[in-house]
């Protein structure tokens, strides 16, 4: 592998546009949870299958966990930020007390 590199805030950030759905499947009977590939398609193309004529057909779920892991990193840093803060919080509020 080359130019490798972490994935970048700005694909993190477009996590939150996800739909999560539930559906019915038409090709044989499931009912399932995933993602649309078209609406997919529109936030990140790049986990995206196409059929023949170009029509997203599916989503690589094992490159969509890529991202799912830097948000979760993400995630885990502004919770550790947050934890700090409000235990120096605390600690100001018992000196005052």
């Amino acid at each position: 592998k080359k130019a490798i590199k972490n994935i970048s805030k700005a694909t993190v950030e477009k996590f939150n546009k996800l739909k999560p759905r539930e559906y019915d499947r038409k090709d044989y009977t499931a009912h399932e949870f995933g993602f649309i590939a078209e609406e997919m398609a529109l936030v990140y193309p790049e986990v995206v299958t196409l059929d023949q004529k170009g029509v997203p057909s599916g989503i690589d779920y094992g490159k969509l966990s890529t991202i799912l892991t830097a948000k979760i990193q993400d995630q885990e840093r502004i919770i550790n930020k947050l934890t700090k803060q409000v235990s120096e919080i605390l600690t100001l509020l018992k000196g005052n007390k």
